[in-house]
């Protein structure tokens, strides 16, 4: 047993003579272990998504690779910055820096595929479909409104910033814009619903019930 404990601390003797050392290390797996899943764990699964009918895959593998590697370079970036004993506030700023860099880069894979999916499912739908030519865009801005506004909330977790009173003010402010803009809303989803059916055309001449009559445009 005193042997154990003697190498042990021998062990954290060397660590802490050779600190840089240990930095170089942990930086030198982070990009082996990035080009490994990048070029060979991709490239398997790459061989894999081929073999399906459909190429929606190879497009969603194409966009998610580059933030995966990204992150396992971040990761070791973080791991040997922390290895080299710097203040605790230059070591937040660090990191901070480093997890704003990786919702970044997923933010920007995350807008890609959801463009992606959204113009696939377009394309390959051959019958009536919520997403038509003319909902389309509105469903791609709406999405990456989404995404944008996750990425800030994980980027402001990043920097310990407390986002639970945000949270709450949006959600009663949601609540009021809700109930005071009722009907606008009502129609506004109406209208949505109205254009994914696609009842009408442009051209078509419609009569309404109230007398209200014209053209389509």
């Amino acid at each position: 047993m005193g042997n154990i404990i003697e190498q042990a601390d021998n062990l954290m003797t060397f660590i802490q003579q050779y600190t840089y050392l240990i930095t170089f290390v942990y930086l030198l797996l982070s990009f082996i272990i990035a080009i490994i899943v990048d070029r060979i764990i991709i490239g398997i699964i790459k061989k894999i998504v081929k073999k399906t009918k459909t190429q929606l895959d190879d497009y969603l593998l194409d966009v998610f690779h580059k933030p995966i590697y990204y992150t396992i370079l971040c990761i070791g970036f973080y791991l040997s910055i922390g290895s080299i004993g710097l203040p605790e506030k230059i070591n937040f700023i660090f990191a901070g820096i480093l997890k704003t860099i990786i919702v970044c880069y997923w933010i920007s894979g995350l807008f890609k595929a959801l463009g992606i999916i959204i113009r696939f499912d377009y394309a390959s739908t051959k019958t009536k479909s919520l997403i038509s030519s003319k909902t389309l865009p509105l469903f791609d801005n709406v999405g990456k409104i989404l995404i944008f506004l996750t990425g800030i909330y994980f980027i402001m977790v990043s920097w310990n910033i407390n986002v639970t009173a945000i949270v709450a003010s949006a959600g009663i402010l949601s609540v009021a814009i809700g109930f005071a803009a009722k009907d606008t809303l009502g129609n506004l989803f109406a209208g949505i619903f109205i254009m994914a059916d696609s009842p009408y055309q442009e051209g078509d001449y419609i009569n309404l019930d109230t007398g209200e009559r014209g053209y389509v445009t």
